[in-house]
């Protein structure tokens, strides 16, 4: 079978040669403007056939999960009315498109061949290692957006709310390394506010952790906050709410926290019935406690010891109100079931399951070999061991790209407001 990556570099090297105008070398660039849209023509169709010819398993992985992303972003943009929801910028291709998102990752080593600097080996190999490194990070946190935009969508919201971030981008004194005293300046965290774009994209030198949405729920009967991507923050911030509990991770001076916390869980979720109580998410010394825990598990073989204690440090600093939710694309492996359980038959089925419906839901549970992950899970949620012997409260959802499967969370903040 030819190769059609190959075909169409011979093109482009062709149209190159045919134009003496344009300069590519080692030291020169130079591309002319009546001839550029041709030449980036004919070099897209390079990036994209090296994709076609050795992408395709990843390709086959990625399409579901950009189709329902952009399901999912289509009926929360029109219930919350917003005019966009940014993803983080370096998966916005991706989600879009996943061919046209990892053809990117091409650019500068195609131009490389270009120059000579590599041969038609040398880039054969780096483009595969570089889409074989990426592609597993850019999965998972594409993942990671699908879940927070489908917890969203089932709120029955009626608008969006977010906190200005002063200090981030626009402050230089947080760019390029952050604060040289980090945990002295104090400020004032912003009051909410309707908000008719929603950015998940965060900057990691931040004065503070605010939530990445609030969403007025009329399912819950107040407010919901959802963050992802949580991180140690440079600034404390003054008079934080006096309705939420604060866990303290770091004193004051000291720029290490590994020995006050646990590594950061995939998400936390908050309910309060103001908006202002949920403005805040952490500061550099102290993380509001959360109402949920929420872990993304996109790969079939995600349980490991080291993964399972991760959780449990996680439980027993953050100590979430409501538990823990980890939410797997695949089937749950029998091992995670089993790491939590406090004995082999504390798993029950979902509220209002038949006695065959609930042998079903056991049979993904434990399932030895799970169905591949490209495909949508449409089985029942799998039901938690009600509380381990350790205390932690754990759900695990089997959801795959089906959004009501992810009900439970959102039921379990509804009863918490209600028994306000």
């Amino acid at each position: 079978m030819p190769s059609s990556w190959l075909e169409a570099y011979s093109e482009l090297k062709s149209f190159i040669d045919a134009n003496p105008r344009i300069e590519i070398t080692p030291g020169a660039q130079c591309i002319p403007g009546d001839i550029r849209a041709e030449f980036y023509r004919l070099f897209d169709n390079v990036r994209l056939g090296f994709i076609a010819d050795n992408c395709g398993e990843l390709i086959e992985l990625a399409r579901p999960l950009s189709q329902s992303y952009t399901g999912v972003v289509e009926k929360v943009v029109n219930s919350l009315k917003l005019s966009e929801i940014k993803p983080k910028s370096t998966l916005a291709w991706f989600l879009k498109d996943p061919v046209e998102g990892l053809s990117r990752l091409l650019f500068d080593l195609l131009f490389d061949l270009l120059k000579g600097k590599i041969d038609l080996e040398d880039f054969e190999q780096q483009a595969g290692e570089r889409l074989s490194r990426s592609f597993p990070e850019m999965f998972r946190l594409g993942y990671e957006h699908w879940v927070l935009l489908s917890l969203a969508s089932l709120l029955d919201g009626d608008r969006a709310l977010t906190v200005s971030l002063y200090g981030s981008e626009e402050d230089a004194t947080l760019v390029g390394g952050g604060e040289s005293q980090p945990g002295v300046i104090e400020e004032s965290v912003s009051t909410p506010e309707e908000t008719g774009a929603v950015s998940l994209e965060h900057a990691k030198e931040a004065a503070f952790v605010a939530p990445d949405i609030i969403v007025h729920s009329n399912r819950t009967g107040g407010y919901v906050s959802i963050r992802r991507d949580l991180f140690s923050p440079q600034r404390m911030v003054k008079d934080v709410s006096r309705k939420r509990e604060w866990l303290k991770y770091r004193d004051v001076g000291v720029k290490s926290w590994r020995d006050h916390a646990a590594d950061w869980p995939d998400m936390v979720l908050y309910a309060g019935s103001s908006s202002a109580e949920l403005a805040l998410v952490a500061d550099y010394a102290r993380f509001c406690r959360p109402e949920i825990i929420i872990e993304c598990m996109e790969r079939g073989d995600w349980f490991s010891e080291q993964e399972a204690e991760r959780i449990r440090r996680n439980q027993a600093f953050f100590k979430p109100r409501l538990g823990i939710f980890i939410i797997c694309l695949g089937p749950v492996p029998k091992e995670a079931l089993q790491a939590f359980a406090s004995q082999p038959d504390a798993l029950e089925a979902p509220a209002g399951t038949s006695a065959a419906e609930n042998e079903a839901s056991e049979a993904v549970a434990v399932e030895d070999k799970p169905a591949p992950e490209s495909q949508a899970i449409n089985a029942a949620p799998v039901a938690p061991a009600a509380e381990t012997e350790d205390g932690i409260n754990i759900r695990f959802l089997s959801v795959g790209y089906d959004v009501s499967l992810l009900n439970p969370v959102i039921e379990e903040l509804a009863v918490k407001n209600s028994d306000k």
